[in-house]
């Protein structure tokens, strides 16, 4: 774990790296005294975690409120039980008061790298959907998991999802009906937003099986199965703005 500590060069922070050398000898440390040199570091390199020893000036300190923008994780330093008092109630990052207590600063670690390896896996899993989605747009069929294992759908099939929880029920255009465990947040970023339409928190539609479009207070899409699906408040701009673009289904 790179590891970027920032303090001023006082009997302190000469403390803390040799007990963070002690701590964590794993971590490559780059000590850095100076806000300039900090500036400077930040420009090429993205650190892991940095430790900042802070101070009542920090506050003011524009490097303190660029690091807000950074996707790394922050440990604070107190050298008094005041500015540990003030930090806490900043709520920015995590807080530790030096000298270092082993148990303290082993949780505090513990809990980043449990952080970043969620980050991380979230990350990879939002890679995949965009992957395969990236897929579907060049080839014909989906893979549906099932009890057995995966049943290949052709996108051109599916006429609507239907949300169930963190279910979703797949409506086929031959009538048959596919549950699978994915919400339907999940198989709205699969499946090509040039092909559905989001029109209620419970549906998602493809644009070949809208017969029309029924306005009122109670706006929904009628399918050429004859099924009619409601528009919600929320996603009727956005619906309408859809089937316009197409030039698609007469409006009643």
């Amino acid at each position: 774990m790179t590891t970027l500590v920032y303090a001023k060069q006082n009997t302190h922070s000469l403390q803390f790296l040799r007990q963070l050398k002690v701590l964590a000898p794993e971590f490559q440390v780059y000590p850095v005294h100076q806000a300039e040199g900090l500036s400077n570091y930040l420009k090429t390199n993205i650190p892991d975690v940095i430790f900042w020893m802070v101070d009542a000036a920090s506050f003011e300190d524009p490097a303190f409120l660029m690091l807000e923008n950074l996707p790394v994780e922050l440990v604070l330093l107190a050298t008094n039980q005041k500015d540990f008092l003030q930090y806490c109630e900043l709520g920015t990052g995590s807080l530790m008061l030096l000298p270092l207590k082993q148990e303290r600063f082993m949780a505090v670690m513990e809990r980043l790298k449990r952080r970043r390896l969620r980050t991380e896996t979230q990350h990879q899993s939002e890679a995949l959907l965009q992957s395969v989605k990236v897929s579907t747009q060049r080839m014909p069929n989906i893979p549906i998991p099932t009890l057995q294992g995966f049943e290949f759908i052709p996108v051109s099939d599916i006429q609507y999802v239907q949300a169930d929880g963190s279910y979703s029920h797949i409506f086929l255009n031959n009538g048959k009906k596919l549950t699978v465990s994915r919400s339907l947040k999940q198989l709205e970023l699969l499946l090509d937003s040039s092909l559905f339409i989001r029109t209620h928190q419970s549906y998602l539609v493809q644009y070949a099986y809208i017969r029309s479009l029924v306005k009122g207070r109670s706006p929904y899409l009628l399918l050429n199965s004859g099924k009619p699906v409601e528009i919600s408040r929320s996603y009727k701009k956005a619906v309408f703005e859809f089937l316009l673009a197409g030039a698609y289904g007469a409006v009643e």
